[in-house]
């Protein structure tokens, strides 16, 4: 232990007495016997500079399995027994049962000689100490993996989860905790539950955090932040920002009281003391029980307010106070997705857009192969993960909203909380709670949506005769039909508003009449975007995200009489080559025809490969700067490919040598735009879009052009924050 770590404050040393005070060897009593919830008393002093650590912890209501007590903690921690009763001893690689590798070791407590056998619970007492300084790392890949790891104390901040292993595991146990950080002075310490204490000492700080309620694990977030609270609502707003900003510490506060009200009254309670924004030290999105670490990039765009921040909040419903059950599945990123991301588009009358988005996102980048079941997504570690469990799971709740009505669905929210609320729960604890508020058996809606991979995929034809018009829906994808409600809206001659039908298509194809309806003038197959399914290529332009979502892709260099940036170029594909992907190279002079077969980045400016995709460009009429381009502006933009409608062509148009290592990193986070347009170094977007969607082939107009589907009328949000 290096001489830098301090002994903790007088307050400290009271709160350990009480922790490790008279009975800490004792056994449990029956009361605790039967209590499922761990119950731990945590003591920490930490050293920035030094990456140090020194933890005392008292556990209560430990289980005792075989006689003895397994547990796991972070390897690069030093592990004493403080109960003089308990022989502590690491496990063996070949008889652990944990699973425990990596940065964590398995240890087992034992009775002492003459102690005799322990209870069925009993308390453990341990102290650990060391460094913690894992790096951070890219978990997935470079278009939907995220930075992360799995611990770090450092002069840059300290983040220390249940992952760290920097208290004693315990099994997959719940547990409550009293929590109190020694720390140095100008340094704040964040945890989930309530603040209730405070105490400056010298040159040090130290605070206590509880929480009563059961936890999964137990945070532990520090640095000098500046804090912030509005103390007037129900619930304790706070912002800990890592340097002063009034303005912004008012937004965040101001939000907060919003978005928890709104929740309030479409779930339920609250279940804690506080909500704390709390900014990371490294960009970051996670949402923990009663704060959000967001980085700090994150929290200065002005559209995290409406977007990712009531995303955060939510989780401390789902996720952070009804538990997942994470061997059956993780349903609440796609539940927080519903009624945070898109409802928040849904009160701002973009619903239908967002579903869109969602859809296109699941056509770009799932392929048979990167496809997988809601009741196998675990957590996002790739573009293609954070399609379906995000997405897809978003859409099945939006048809289970459809399906059993706004006020049914409102009312299995409420019960599903207030039944698993600080338990662990699965789809199959949705599906039941749901079945019973709507009064129907929903089995094969789950069963196909939840277990089943894939997506249905739809054709539609409008037949006329002497009865009348005649609506035929197909499904063309591989394998079973799916059970489906097939949202329908009928344009009538003389009426302002379309008529909106729900049709029941159980097998491969059905045919409706239309005749009872009038005199029907368009139809339109799900134009807002309802059902979970795969779309036709033509409903959806050509994107950055769908060549970044192509199995196979092929980059077509400049010749050097094309470009005189030829190291930089020949880096370019190396941004793009991740498991899974087939990446090729050649350049434009040696390349004779354009592959079918995949999709094509066509790089550089004067690339002659380039009129492929100006041809295409001119057919839509869209704008293509990449013709005349400053000294140190880029260009960027998706074309179809003449080879195969569902292919694309990329087109990366710029001369500027600094900008290109910019441009492999920055591209990903611009998926779901047709062209972006960039300037300087860095480089900065300036510009961006989409090209106009095709006609759907779900859309049949007889004798009235096709009107923009944003002309159909909106489903009326579930919630609205208040102003």
């Amino acid at each position: 232990m290096r001489s830098s770590m301090r002994i903790p404050l007088s307050a400290v040393l009271v709160a350990w007495v009480l922790l490790v005070g008279p009975g800490s060897t004792r056994s449990t009593s029956a009361k605790d016997e039967k209590a499922p919830i761990l119950r731990h008393k945590i003591v920490v002093t930490i050293d920035p500079e030094s990456h140090l650590v020194d933890v005392r912890v008292r556990i209560d209501n430990v289980p005792v399995v075989g006689g003895e007590i397994r547990f796991t903690a972070n390897a690069a921690l030093t592990v004493t027994s403080l109960d003089k009763v308990a022989l502590l001893s690491p496990v063996p690689a070949k008889e652990r049962v944990s699973g425990a590798s990596g940065h964590l070791r398995e240890y087992v407590l034992r009775p002492a000689p003459g102690e005799g056998a322990w209870a069925k619970r009993r308390a453990a007492s341990l102290r650990l100490r060391g460094a913690i300084k894992s790096p951070l790392r890219q978990r997935g890949d470079s278009l939907g993996g995220v930075l992360a790891t799995t611990g770090v104390v450092s002069k840059d901040g300290v983040f220390l989860s249940g992952a760290s292993g920097w208290i004693p595991r315990f099994g997959a146990d719940l547990m409550t905790f009293k929590l109190t950080v020694d720390s140095p002075k100008g340094w704040r310490a964040v945890s989930q539950g309530a603040r209730s204490a405070e105490q400056e000492d010298g040159d040090r700080w130290s605070v206590t955090w509880g929480c009563d309620q059961p936890m999964d694990e137990v945070y532990l977030i520090a640095n000098r932040y500046q804090v912030y609270a509005d103390e007037t609502g129900p619930t304790r707003a706070l912002a800990y920002l890592l340097r002063p900003d009034d303005a912004l510490a008012k937004k965040y506060l101001d939000a907060t009281s919003r978005y928890l009200a709104m929740y309030v009254d479409l779930i339920g309670p609250y279940p804690y003391a506080k909500f704390a924004l709390v900014e990371n030290f490294w960009e970051s999105g996670f949402g923990m029980p009663s704060f959000t670490l967001l980085g700090s990039r994150v929290i200065r765009f002005p559209f995290i307010l409406t977007s990712s921040y009531p995303h955060e909040i939510l989780h401390n419903w789902w996720g952070n106070s009804v538990y997942v059950a994470w061997e059956e599945g993780n349903w609440c990123e796609g539940l927080t997705a519903y009624l945070a991301d898109h409802l928040m588009k849904e009160v701002a009358g973009k619903g239908a857009e967002h579903r869109f988005g969602v859809l296109k996102k699941y056509r770009n980048f799932v392929g048979d192969g990167d496809d997988l079941s809601l009741s196998a997504f675990r957590s996002r570690h790739s573009v293609a993960t954070q399609a379906v469990g995000y997405g897809k799971a978003l859409m099945v709740f939006h048809m289970l909203r459809r399906r059993v009505g706004a006020p049914a669905f409102k009312r299995a929210l409420r019960a599903f909380y207030k039944e698993l609320r600080f338990k662990k729960a699965s789809w199959a604890d949705i599906e039941s709670v749901f079945t019973r508020t709507a009064g129907e058996s929903l089995k094969k809606f789950f069963a196909q949506w939840v277990r089943r991979t894939g997506a249905p995929s739809l054709e539609s034809v409008v037949h006329r005769s002497a009865d009348g018009l005649t609506l035929e829906i197909k499904q063309v994808q591989e394998g079973e039909p799916y059970d489906l409600r097939v949202p329908v809206v009928l344009t009538v001659r003389g009426k302002a508003v379309g008529r909106r039908l729900s049709l029941s298509l159980g097998k491969r194809a059905h045919k409706f009449s239309l005749a009872e309806h009038g005199d029907v003038v368009r139809v339109d197959v799900d134009p807002e975007f309802d059902l979970f399914r795969h779309l036709d290529r033509s409903e959806i332009p050509p994107s950055l995200g769908q060549v970044f979502g192509s199995p196979r892709v092929l980059f077509v260099l400049p010749s050097a009489a094309e470009s005189s940036l030829g190291a930089a170029w020949r880096a370019f594909p190396d941004g793009w080559r991740r498991k899974g992907v087939d990446v090729s190279v050649i350049t434009s002079d040696k390349l004779t025809a354009l592959p079918k077969d995949r999709s094509v980045w066509v790089l550089g400016s004067r690339n002659r490969w380039r009129t492929a995709v100006a041809k295409d460009l001119d057919a839509r009429r869209a704008k293509n700067p990449g013709r005349s381009l400053g000294e140190s502006e880029s260009y960027v933009c998706a074309a179809r490919h003449p080879g195969d409608p569902a292919l694309v062509l990329g087109w990366v148009a710029t001369e500027h040598a600094a900008a290109i290592a910019g441009l492999v990193r920055k591209l990903p986070h611009y998926s779901s735009y047709s062209f972006v347009a960039f300037s300087g170094d860095a480089p900065t977007a300036t510009d961006k879009g989409k090209w106009a969607s095709g006609v759907s082939p779900l859309t049949w107009s007889l004798d009235v052009p096709a009107a923009p589907r944003g002309s159909l009328p909106l489903t009326v949000p579930l919630a609205r924050p208040s102003k």
